[in-house]
């Protein structure tokens, strides 16, 4: 059971589940990682583009995490460092 008064949000979707990807990219946006400037949703926590990659939409800003794993990992990391205070292994720790 949970604390009384508290609410929570969540994407189901049929046949998939809670969708791992819209909760990210909300999580996101929420901490400002993702910026939102009326239809358009600009991934400001890329950095190694010479250009910000942005995307048209809550669905197409979902399909570009979900076709970008190496972004997904990216804010998965950011979002976990912020929320838990982690610090994230990266590539190079796990192989030595």
């Amino acid at each position: 059971m949970g604390a009384p008064a508290k609410g929570v949000k969540t994407c189901i979707k049929y046949g998939i589940g809670i969708d791992e990807y819209k909760e990210l990219f909300l999580l996101g946006t929420e901490l400002g990682l993702i910026d939102k400037s009326g239809s358009w949703f600009k991934f400001n926590f890329i950095s190694d583009q010479e250009e910000t990659p942005s995307a048209q939409g809550e669905q197409n800003s979902v399909s570009y995490l979900r076709e970008n794993p190496h972004y997904t990992k990216q804010l998965n990391d950011m979002i976990r460092s912020i929320y838990f205070g982690q610090e994230v292994e990266t590539e190079k720790s796990q192989k030595n």
